[in-house]
């Protein structure tokens, strides 16, 4: 099975360019994207103490927590979820599914929640060992420098089908596109910040890449639209038409800025006719099933369920 794909947008065609997608949202049914890259490596070298939890960091409509939970079910590994925010007078449907699959949940406020997730690792760990005794920490987002290298699988994957002129992602913590940069043959790598954090995802990936050759546009940071999880009427209605059209599904805190962004590259003419463009869909749509509620709350009801492919 081949995840290249693909798609005919005419404002491309009519530019010359031609636009790919490699579609990781298909390469399994619960650790899809990118985190069945980040995760395998942090729990390959789990102890054999079997009574040892792992505890790691998210939202109440995480992506990490929801691969975490899955993969540590299915490995009868203990895992506790430390929860941003206190205000959840409902459970979310990503905060059910870890809970049925045995995560214990930890609620803290969202000043706590970042004073814990900035701190150095030493010390986010010690934290960690005197709130829930010892324990296996994994960082927000299961960042690391060997998580980088465990992208190695996924680019090998794209250069077996295609060369691409340009090779996209999205970008959080920045491992991502940072592990895509590493083993990137004969492309120009971009990640399309998801975050108002500036320079700061740069300067994480050039902790973890050792190499003076990282180029400073390697991270665009003019797309994120206000910050994480920040959305607005037009880029929904972007990831709306464009799942219609082409039938590939997004959402709107990574894949659909993105998307969003290279189109408007293309509006730039930054891309010179004739070049291929492969654009990573790094899955998180599981998130999805927190936004029906979201349009009903800023009064968007035009965007409804079916035009999101809630899963």
């Amino acid at each position: 099975m081949t995840f290249l794909q693909s798609i005919p947008w005419q404002a491309f065609l009519d530019r010359g360019v031609h636009l790919f997608t490699y579609r990781e949202d298909l390469n399994h049914p619960y650790i899809s994207g990118n985190k069945l890259y980040k995760l395998t490596p942090l729990l390959t070298h789990y102890p054999a103490d079997d009574a040892l939890p792992v505890v790691s960091f998210g939202g109440p409509y995480s992506n990490h927590l929801h691969a975490l939970g899955w993969l540590c079910h299915q490995k009868h590994i203990p895992v506790i979820g430390v929860i941003r925010g206190l205000d959840h007078p409902e459970m979310s449907p990503t905060l059910k599914d870890v809970q049925h699959w045995g995560m214990e949940l930890h609620f803290v406020s969202r000043s706590q929640y970042r004073e814990w997730c900035d701190m150095p690792y030493p010390k986010a760990a010690e934290k960690a060992e005197k709130q829930f005794g010892r324990c296996c920490l994994i960082p927000e987002g299961g960042a690391t420098a060997d998580v980088v290298d465990a992208y190695e699988p996924l680019a090998a994957k794209i250069y077996q089908e295609i060369v691409p002129d340009y090779l996209f992602c999205a970008t959080g913590t920045g491992s991502t596109v940072g592990g895509l940069f590493k083993f990137a043959k004969n492309s120009k790598v971009h990640g399309i910040q998801c975050v108002a954090e500036g320079k700061a995802t740069y300067s994480r990936i050039a902790q973890w890449i050792d190499t003076k050759s990282i180029p400073s546009d390697l991270v665009l940071i003019d797309f994120h639209r206000g910050g994480f999880a920040k959305t607005d009427s037009e880029l929904l209605a972007f990831c709306r038409e464009f799942s219609k059209q082409f039938n590939i599904p997004l959402e709107p805190i990574y894949t659909g800025k993105t998307f969003m962004a290279v189109y408007q590259l293309l509006l730039r003419n930054y891309f010179p006719p004739g070049s291929e463009v492969v654009v990573v869909h790094t899955g998180g749509l599981q998130g999805n099933r927190g936004f029906e509620k979201r349009f009903k709350e800023k009064n968007l009801a035009e965007f409804t369920a079916s035009d999101w492919h809630f899963i």
